[in-house]
């Protein structure tokens, strides 16, 4: 391994840079010459050599700080010899023992490789100093503090090294901010030799991985349920990644644990299969112990007959497939544009505004400024596999249309874009549906955001839809009776027909009825596809879920008979003995009769415990209730470990955008993945084990 190191020294002190001094004289005893000493070359080839061929002759080889750790009576000093600055070697142990060779003269040992080392620690008289008793003990105390003082040494790089995996920093910044430490004294790293070379620190963040990983593993070894999330994308080098993370148990919680950013050759579900069983393996998780599987519901992964979670089912029967809430949201909404042509039209003028504007940001801002519109936000073009871009986009329009029209307007002469774009802008139909969508994005907005968070527990998904069904409804019901729509009925009425003082296009009366009916059209399509996207029988089973462990929904009344249909759906479902398609039997989850006779009491039980929510209900089983109950506590593993959500997976995605950019494009997916191991769940620098690392960077 080459590693560059910072010269520092310690235990031992031989003074600072020097000229070169006039040879000691020979003690009596007679010593045979070594390497790199003076005696070792006869006068007459000194006297003959020029200063410049013996300078570079000194500095051919490089020291290695290594050496260090295998012959610890090792020092290096760098000394001024005929105005060149070089590296010598010298024996402490020898020094100290009043020996005479070419580790104890004034000018050491300049011949800088191993051979030179193993052949003083083969002469008589470095081991007869080696075996001098007092000289022993302190040698003891030497190496107890050099040892001491390279861990220190360590543990402020590895240190620095978690610091930029952390934040993401690229590893070519390590020796620029131990430069920075080291002017700024800092002690630590002063007192050893530094590694430099960006092999030290590639096996620094190893160390550090290793430390966070056997952590995690110990968790995932312990989960007695497992699900996995995973998700498709490209990286910046246009490779294939398919992410995967483990949705574990751990303190009576789920945890979402990312286990890999994998490379496929292709993404049919033959290939995503092999590649999640792969992982599996890895982790040395048994498939039987993995019961969901979260996607974000692509034909690849949710096919009927040859899908992804079809194939892994043959393998664990009891798998059960989510299709991520978030990405259902994405699609109701997208569903909803493509099947009101109005709104599909208003989506192309917003890209199209975009697209002229993206040059012209200054120019709107001083716009907008003159204007005096403090509200003024940057453009932003709606992406149809961002969850929150069109309402983004929908809010810029919203605040920079005076503007944007003022603009387009005074271009319109000379070219013919602007001129088209600034007539769809004009239009009462696009700027009614700005105020519309103004309105009814922030509802699948609450939506989105709540499917958005790490942990998403089952219990939300049916009551949040039906919640946002409602609003939806309510909104569609009323004529333009969002608070934005008012705010622009008001001011069109009121202006006679102009809007922030220009005059609307297509707004005779007639318009304005039809409008009304696109826009009860568009939100009649939305609140259809949230129905479609979250049918009832393809929830079944996690409603029934949600309505045994959601004890705050219980009834004060008749709470023997609540719900005993859908433990029956439990109970038989993950209850019954099953065979895989190899033809092995596999155990159920739980005691179907068990689960069915003990309900009532567990009902009863939850109440008087005074639980607050879902989550709560779960712990309960799991922590309190397990012993007593340990069908129910299994019901409740399963309950919190199904992934609600393939959130996890888009931020890896996000997390692997900002480690591999193009100028970081040579990392090879391990290096990546060791990176973004330490960014998604190395903890607080000051929580971190750096202990644990210096040991396994050491070993």
């Amino acid at each position: 391994m080459s590693k560059k190191i910072q010269s520092s020294l310690f235990s031992f002190n031989f003074g600072p840079a020097r000229e070169r001094a006039a040879p000691a004289p020979d003690n009596d005893t007679p010593q045979s010459p070594e390497p790199g000493s003076a005696s070792d070359m006869s006068s007459q080839e000194v006297a003959s050599s020029p200063p410049e061929k013996r300078a570079k002759s000194a500095t051919a080889r490089k020291y290695r700080p290594e050496w260090e750790t295998e012959f610890v009576w090792l020092k290096k000093q760098k000394l001024k010899i005929d105005g060149h600055e070089v590296d010598r070697m010298f024996c402490s142990i020898c020094r100290c023992s009043g020996m005479n060779n070419a580790f104890t003269s004034v000018d050491g040992c300049g011949d800088l490789q191993r051979s030179a080392l193993t052949r003083h620690r083969d002469r008589e008289d470095h081991k007869i100093a080696v075996k001098s008793k007092p000289l022993k003990s302190r040698m003891e105390t030497v190496v107890k503090q050099n040892a001491d003082r390279r861990k220190d040494s360590h543990a402020g790089m590895i240190r620095t090294v978690y610091m930029m995996a952390k934040n993401e920093m690229a590893d070519d910044l390590f020796s620029s901010l131990i430069e920075l430490q080291l002017q700024n004294d800092c002690k630590a790293l002063l007192e050893a030799p530094l590694y430099k070379h960006h092999s030290s620190v590639s096996e620094m963040q190893e160390a550090i991985a290793d430390v966070i990983n056997e952590d995690l593993q110990r968790e995932i070894n312990a989960s007695p349920l497992i699900s996995v999330i995973v998700d498709e994308t490209v990286n910046v080098t246009i490779d294939k990644k398919l992410i995967v993370f483990l949705r574990i148990i751990a303190d009576a919680k789920p945890k979402n644990v990312f286990s890999g950013n994998i490379t496929i050759p292709a993404g049919n579900a033959e290939t995503v299969t092999a590649a999640i069983f792969a992982e599996l393996e890895r982790r040395n998780i048994d498939s039987r112990k993995v019961i969901g599987l979260g996607s974000d519901g692509a034909s690849v992964m949710t096919g009927r007959h040859n899908g992804v979670g079809v194939r892994m089912r043959r393998v664990n029967p009891y798998l059960t497939q989510v299709h991520c809430a978030a990405h259902r949201v994405a699609l109701a909404s997208s569903d909803a544009s493509k099947g009101v042509e109005q709104v599909a039209k208003y989506r192309r003028t917003v890209n199209s505004v975009y697209n002229y504007f993206a040059s012209r940001y200054e120019r709107l801002r001083e716009l907008n400024r003159a204007l005096n519109n403090l509200d003024f936000l940057s453009l932003k073009q709606p992406c149809s596999v961002r969850w929150l871009s069109l309402s983004r986009a929908v809010k810029s329009i919203q605040s920079n249309w005076p503007a944007l029209v003022m603009e387009l307007d005074e271009d319109a002469r000379t070219n013919p874009t602007a001129d088209g774009t600034v007539r769809q802008l004009k239009q009462y139909a696009f700027i009614a549906l700005t105020h519309t969508l103004a309105d009814v994005l922030p509802i699948m907005d609450r939506l989105n955001l709540v499917f958005q968070r790490e942990n998403v527990n089952l219990s939300l998904v049916k009551p949040m839809v039906n919640a946002t069904i409602a609003s939806l409804d309510e909104l569609q019901r009323g004529q333009m009776s969002g608070v934005n729509e008012r705010n622009f009925d008001r001011e069109f009425r009121e202006s006679n027909r102009h809007f922030r003082g220009h005059l609307l296009t297509y707004a005779s009366d007639t318009n304005v009825a039809a409008y009304g009916r696109v826009r009860v059209d568009f939100i009649a399509h939305l609140t259809a596809s949230l129905r479609d996207r979250f049918p009832e029988e393809d929830l079944n089973l996690l409603s029934c879920l949600d309505k045994v462990l959601n004890v705050p929904n219980y009834p004060n009344e008749s709470l023997n008979e609540y719900a005993i249909a859908e433990i029956a759906v439990l109970a038989d479902y993950f209850g019954t003995p099953k065979v895989n398609d190899a033809g092995v039997a596999i155990a159920p989850l739980l005691d179907g009769n068990q689960l069915r006779e003990q309900f009532a009491t567990v009902k009863r039980s939850l109440v008087g415990h005074g639980i607050g929510n879902f989550d709560d209900a779960c712990r309960v089983l799991i922590e309190d209730y397990g012993d007593i109950f340990p069908s129910f506590k299994s019901l409740a593993n399963v309950a919190l470990v199904l992934p609600m959500s393939s959130v996890p997976c888009e931020r890896g995605f996000s997390t692997q955008s900002r480690i591999k950019t193009a100028r970081r494009s040579p990392l090879t997916d391990d290096h990546v993945n060791t990176l973004m191991l330490i960014s998604i769940h190395g903890p607080p620098l000051a929580d971190f084990d750096i202990d644990r690392a210096v040991t396994t960077f050491n070993v």
